[in-house]
Parts: C-alpha cells; sequence; structure tokens
C-alpha cells in the first residue's frame, strides 16, 4: 500500500487516473473486509450469550454462601473472615466483585462479607488518604451487621487518628473495637457517645497514663471482654468477663479487679511502680476465673507479689512465665484450692507445682534443652504418680535435637497398661531448627542440613505402633521459614 505522503504531483493524467482507481478498489476491498469481520463478531458475540456459567445460574443467596466460605477460609487470625485493607484489591469481597457483573452485583449486596476490616502495617507505614476513602465507601456496605474493625494490627496509633472518625459514626453496630488512645486524642471517643450497644471486645493500647478518667462507654450489655485498657478508662467492668491488663502494678491491677466480680479469663503484664511508697490493696477472690494468664520475663518479683492477694477457686487453666518463687505459687494454689486441669509454663515450674498439679490433664512446656526433655520424658515415664492425670503434652519453642529414645519409652509407658488410669493420648513438638550448638549437651547435635533427624528404624516402628492404636504424635520441625510435619503414619 502506498504511503500517503507520496508526491503524486511528477505523475501523468493517465498515471493519476490507474492510481485513483486502484486505491478506490483497495479501500471496497476494505470495506467489505470490515463488514465480513463484523458480522462474525455479532456471530460470536450471540454464541457467548448463550453460554450460560454454573456460578452465574445460581441463586444469590447460593452464590453469597459460596463467597463467604471463601472469604472465612482466608488464613487470618480469629475471627474468621477479617479483611485487611492492605491486601482488600487481592483478595475479599473487592476482588471477587472483579471477576464479573454478576458476581459484582451479588457482593454489594451481601453486607455480611464487608463487616470486618484491619488495618496493618509495617514500620514505614504512613497514613494514606486512599485507605480514609476506602473505609468510607466500605463500611456502609456492611449495612446493619455487626462490625469487627482492628486498627491496632499495626502498631501506629496513626491509624486510630486517621480511621477511628469514620468508624466512630457505626459505633452502634461495633461488636469488637482494636485501636490505640492517646492523652491527647482521648476526647476522639466522645464521638460515640457510650452509644455501643452491642460491644463485645474493645481492644484499647496506649504509651501514656492517664491523669484522670476517660470515659469509653458507660453502658454497653453485651460488654464481655476488654483487652489493654488502661486503669483509668470508664467502662462497665461489672460485666466484663475476659480481660487483658497491660502496663499496670500490683496494687492497680488488684483495686481493679474489685470491680470485676464475674470475670473468667484474665492475662496480665505487670509493670514497676513509679514510687517506692506502694499502698498494698485488699485481697479479692475472683469467685468464676478459670483461666489466669501472668506473663512477664523480666520482673518476676513484682509479678510473685500478684499472687499473694489473689484467690480463683474455680481456676482451672494456669499459665506463667516462669517461677523464680515457687513457694508463693504452691501457696497461691493451696490458698485457692482449684483442681488444675491445664497448665503453661517452663519445665522448673512443672516440676515446682507438680504437687498441686494431679488433675492436670493438659500441659505445655516450652523452652528446654535436649537433655532436660531426656531427663523429664524418663520422669514421667518412671514415676507413676508425677502428673498421674496427663492427656495431652505439648513441647513448645523447643531447639535441640530430639531424644527420639526418651520419648517412645515415655509414650509407651503412659499408653500401654494404664488400666483405669489416664492415658497419655496426644503427644506435640514444636522444634525450631538453630545453627548454634551446645557442645556441653550430647543431645545437641546437627550435623546436617536436614530439618530434623530421623529415628533409627526400630524406634520409628513403635512410634508407628502407637499411632495406629490411636495414640496421636505430632512432631512439627521449623527450618528457614518452612515447616516438616512427622506424624509417624502406620
Amino acid at each position: 500500500m502506498a504511503s500517503a505522503k507520496q508526491d503524486y504531483r511528477t505523475l501523468s493524467n493517465a498515471e493519476l487516473r490507474i492510481r485513483f482507481a486502484k486505491v478506490t478498489s483497495e479501500i471496497e476491498q476494505l470495506h467489505a473486509e470490515l463488514a465480513c469481520l463484523e458480522t462474525t463478531q455479532e456471530s460470536i458475540a450471540d454464541a457467548l450469550e448463550s453460554i450460560v456459567y454454573p456460578i452465574v445460574t445460581l441463586p444469590a443467596e447460593i452464590a453469597s454462601d459460596i463467597f463467604a466460605h471463601h472469604i472465612y477460609g482466608l488464613k487470618h487470625e480469629d475471627p474468621p473472615g477479617v479483611i485487611d485493607l492492605r491486601f482488600s484489591r487481592n483478595e475479599g469481597p473487592l476482588w471477587l466483585a472483579q471477576v464479573c457483573r454478576s458476581w459484582r452485583a451479588i457482593v454489594l449486596n451481601t453486607p455480611s462479607l464487608w463487616c470486618s476490616v484491619r488495618v496493618s502495617s509495617d514500620p514505614s507505614w504512613t497514613p494514606v488518604p486512599d485507605w480514609r476513602q476506602l473505609l468510607q465507601c466500605w463500611l456502609p456496605r456492611a449495612r446493619g451487621h455487626t462490625m469487627y474493625l482492628d486498627f491496632i494490627a499495626g502498631g501506629d496509633p496513626r491509624q486510630t487518628e486517621l480511621l477511628f472518625p469514620i468508624a466512630a459514626a457505626y459505633c452502634t453496630q461495633w461488636r469488637s473495637f482494636s485501636g490505640y488512645l492517646h492523652t491527647s486524642d482521648a476526647s476522639a471517643f466522645d464521638i460515640i457517645q457510650h452509644r455501643v450497644p452491642l460491644l463485645h471486645q474493645l481492644a484499647l493500647q496506649s504509651k501514656e497514663d492517664f491523669s484522670a478518667p476517660t470515659p469509653i462507654a458507660s453502658f454497653s450489655p453485651r460488654a464481655a471482654r476488654c483487652f489493654s485498657a488502661p486503669q483509668y478508662l470508664v467502662l462497665p467492668w461489672a460485666q466484663i468477663t475476659n480481660l487483658t491488663l497491660c502496663r499496670l502494678t500490683v496494687p492497680d491491677c488488684i483495686n481493679l479487679l474489685h470491680y470485676i466480680p464475674l470475670l473468667q479469663l484474665l492475662s496480665v503484664d505487670l509493670h514497676l511502680p513509679r514510687s517506692s511508697n506502694v499502698r498494698w490493696p485488699l485481697p479479692v477472690a475472683l469467685q468464676h476465673l478459670h483461666t489466669l494468664v501472668v506473663t512477664d520475663w523480666e520482673l518476676f518479683e513484682w509479678t510473685s507479689s500478684f499472687f499473694t492477694f489473689i484467690a480463683c477457686p474455680r481456676l482451672t487453666s494456669f499459665r506463667i512465665s516462669r517461677s523464680d518463687n515457687p513457694d508463693t505459687l504452691l501457696d497461691f494454689l493451696r490458698r485457692s484450692q482449684c483442681a488444675l486441669e491445664s497448665l503453661h509454663t517452663e519445665l522448673q515450674a512443672v516440676y515446682d507445682l507438680a504437687p498441686l498439679a494431679y488433675h492436670v490433664s493438659l500441659l505445655t512446656v516450652s523452652d528446654m534443652s535436649a537433655n532436660a526433655l531426656a531427663c523429664f520424658c524418663g520422669r514421667i515415664a518412671t514415676d507413676p504418680v508425677f502428673l498421674p492425670s496427663l492427656q495431652s503434652l505439648q513441647i513448645t519453642q523447643y531447639t535441640a535435637a530430639i531424644p527420639y529414645s526418651e520419648i517412645t519409652q515415655m509414650l509407651s509407658a503412659r499408653w500401654y497398661n494404664r488400666g483405669t488410669k489416664p492415658k497419655l493420648s496426644s503427644f506435640r513438638l514444636t522444634r525450631c531448627v538453630e545453627e548454634e550448638e551446645d557442645d556441653n549437651d550430647p543431645y545437641n547435635r546437627n550435623d546436617s542440613s536436614e530439618p530434623d533427624e530421623i529415628p533409627d528404624p526400630v524406634i520409628a516402628d513403635k512410634l508407628r505402633a502407637l499411632v495406629s492404636d490411636g495414640l496421636e504424635i505430632w512432631i512439627q520441625s521449623w527450618q528457614d521459614e518452612e515447616y516438616h510435619v512427622n506424624k509417624f503414619s502406620p
């Protein structure tokens, strides 16, 4: 085809007429081809219109359920189905709405897909105006559904400052709210005006102390959980059953517990008082408390004093990071006259509390050496009065080689010929492989790059026989962000 910029003035009249006729013929031919292509396009379009996709034929209610199962199947922390705004374009309702018009219509008309939102970030997080706009469009689509809102996961208080005013407009629908609170912006909670009738969980963190009461919710019929609440928050304490307290001194913590008679689950992380002139509180009996978690790795002296002021007669689950003062712990358990069923602690605390752990059926032990684990298994195997009710044993934060021989002896002793005594029916061990070795521990040898040592065939056969008989054995090894599971299937 000739170029449109060609100079035809050098051609004769006859040559120009011939060239003009040729171009006219080519144009007519192209028009004919274009008409043919348009006809073909219409035929293809008709064929496409006749195709019925199975997902489109489903009633909207069934499609909504499928979408809900997809979102609830995402790997997130509690509650299931929460969507992180950082990844909202790659998963969740926004991602589903991009597939086709039918899906978009269903997603936009399914409020339950929009009621759980998390905002997480990395340390370099900066407020993004688009997130504000996204949340303004997102929350109305939840309509009347209860909401789970988490602005605390990213570890940056700017998230609360940026997004709280938007979320506050829907406070009557809050089922759970998490965020940072500061003295400077505590007045932001005036927006909600205590209008949180459906509130079930409140998670507040602060790096500051409050010098005056800060009203949050004076009346919330369903308020049952409060996480990281500063002591000066005005909350319906008498209704709360699940409480996590951080950055409180022992006196402040005990004084607050006097106002929470229905408390069932308590987790505390204690701090030193600012003044040496401490006014010790009156003791408190937590009549309904069944689960107690005390996490404090550095200031156990103060954690220990905490136990001298409480009694928990219905305590069944106890988790403590360490036991530098076993006499105080034993005195606390004797005073409470409780029957522990679940214990999570370090190995030394297990030995310390064993005299009062007769009813413990679930035991979780963390961070021990291979030699300590071997000795522990030997004690369980040979001492029938040591943890006699043990049914489930979990070993976590383990880094050494696995003493398979001692583990096998322990499992066999607590599985076979038990008669009417409880059997150890579950054993789980989580091992994180590290390069460092302890030359003084004969079990701490890791000469290869394999994520886990394999027991010899005789021991492996014994473990498989136990699994075949019904004992659950689960050994998980982590290395280089990968994990390997050995279930010893028969």
